[in-house]
């Protein structure tokens, strides 16, 4: 993914005086399309068909763009006017590219032995650079780091590290498969959103525990992100503090009370307690006979009017 270099005072420059609004359109996206497809300030004819929807419009944008000597007629085309003084190459974006891509194979070399260098200063016993936590290397910060030298190197995990472990676990748990990841997509590539999660739990008193715990609340239930076509790992940093914290555990059983036994009971105490228990059975047995003498008067009735 690349980024079109412009001034903030462009509109101000004298070409642009006699163009129009339409023409400074297409002389915009004449500018990302060129810099996006990598075509060195190339813009095909069948491009500009895409500019703008009115093909009168479009004619009357492009003649403005010529005659002000912005876009200069092409073989098949048009090429913009001083492209490769302000906007970066093709091959200076894959050269770019590649180092990026050596770089980072560099670094995954090195972490699959389960190592992420942390170097501390002998002097100030502080981490270098203030990274809490161990070396934090993932979008933003240089996966291959050089020069370091008179620190103590010590194993320590990485927030973007703990991240794309924990979430890799529990999705191949999940779904028996996998995760996809999207690289190389600037802020909204899966590197970048996973080091915001890392950097999330690693504010937790307890990082893993609590990382866990709100990714398997999340896959429980993960009807919004699918039914919402939203990308996972985004909803899941969004949501963050929808999942809450890991309960704390239940306090331990209390001993139970010891067993006191009754004491015995005088033979008046018995006598009463066997009156009491003929009388509650007395009640029962009336009870049952009343309910025994209705049904059997209305089975009579029933009789009666069948008859």
């Amino acid at each position: 993914m690349t980024w079109v270099r412009l001034d903030d005072q462009w509109i101000h420059h004298p070409k642009f005086y006699n163009v129009g609004d339409h023409g400074q359109l297409c002389w915009l996206k004449g500018l990302t399309h060129a810099s996006g497809l990598l075509t060195d300030g190339f813009i095909h004819d069948r491009a500009t068909s895409s500019f703008l929807r009115s093909r009168r419009q479009l004619k009357s944008a492009i003649a403005e763009l010529v005659a002000a000597g912005l876009w200069i007629p092409v073989e098949h085309g048009y090429r913009i006017h001083d492209f490769q003084d302000y906007q970066p190459l093709k091959a200076q974006v894959k050269a770019e590219r590649e180092a990026t891509n050596e770089r980072v194979k560099r670094w995954r070399e090195r972490q699959s032995n389960g190592v992420t260098l942390a170097v501390t200063n002998p002097v100030t016993n502080g981490l270098v650079n203030g990274l809490r936590g161990g070396a934090r290397v993932g979008p933003g910060s240089d996966p291959d780091p050089e020069g370091v030298q008179g620190g103590t190197v010590v194993a320590v995990e990485s927030g973007y590290d703990l991240a794309w472990r924990v979430w890799s676990d529990l999705w191949r748990g999940k779904y028996r498969t996998t995760y996809q990841r999207t690289i190389d997509q600037g802020p909204k590539g899966d590197d970048r959103v996973l080091q915001r999660i890392g950097e999330l739990a690693r504010a937790c008193a307890d990082p893993e525990p609590t990382l866990r715990h709100k990714l398997r609340r999340f896959f429980e239930d993960p009807g919004p992100w699918l039914v919402q076509n939203r990308h996972p790992l985004r909803a899941f940093e969004a949501d963050w503090n929808k999942y809450g914290e890991p309960s704390t555990p239940p306090p331990s059983t209390p001993p139970a009370a010891p067993i006191v036994e009754a004491a015995p009971m005088s033979p008046e105490q018995i006598a009463a307690a066997r009156k009491r228990l003929d009388e509650k059975n007395a009640q029962r047995a009336a009870a049952r006979g009343g309910r025994e003498q209705i049904a059997a008067d209305l089975d009579r009735k029933l009789r009666e009017i069948k008859s």
